[in-house]
């Protein structure tokens, strides 16, 4: 237990004690379970995210093709990760992932398709965002790679 919980403990204990002494029964009460609960408190458990790469060089892909690649996403925490969305802000790019949860340790798949049809050669670099349970900031990742004719 913290120093901080240790003293926060201790001067409920002295709060009881002048309660009781003057006969505040109810209070008394109400401090005891809330002693109770800082001393059956445990650790908050929450999911943590992994990713294996933040960034995928898919390389030469020609004109009007359409290459994949799969991010793998690891829960190194200790609750559910849950994956609640992953998008790109360009119609070329496209994700799919599942919606089940994520256990503690177990690994997850978030598939990212470009799709060239359209575009001129030359070198691009698209950003897909994850929002998640384990943070209230998108995790970020990229593809990138270069248009041939």
């Amino acid at each position: 237990m913290n120093y901080v919980l240790r003293a926060l403990m201790g001067l409920l204990m002295l709060s009881t004690t002048v309660f009781t002494s003057v006969g505040h029964g109810k209070e008394e009460a109400r401090l005891d379970a809330v002693a109770a609960t800082y001393q059956n408190e445990a650790p908050k458990q929450q999911p943590i995210l992994l990713v294996d790469n933040d960034t995928a060089d898919l390389g030469a892909i020609k004109k009007d093709d359409i290459r994949q690649h799969n991010f793998r996403i690891i829960n190194t925490g200790t609750a559910p990760l849950v994956i609640h969305k992953a998008y790109s802000g360009c119609r070329c790019t496209a994700t799919e992932y599942s919606p089940d949860p994520v256990m503690p340790g177990d690994t997850t798949i978030v598939k990212v398709t470009f799709n060239s049809q359209g575009r001129g050669p030359g070198y691009f670099t698209k950003l897909v965002r994850i929002r998640t349970n384990a943070t209230s900031h998108p995790v970020r990742l990229y593809i990138k790679g270069r248009i041939t004719e």
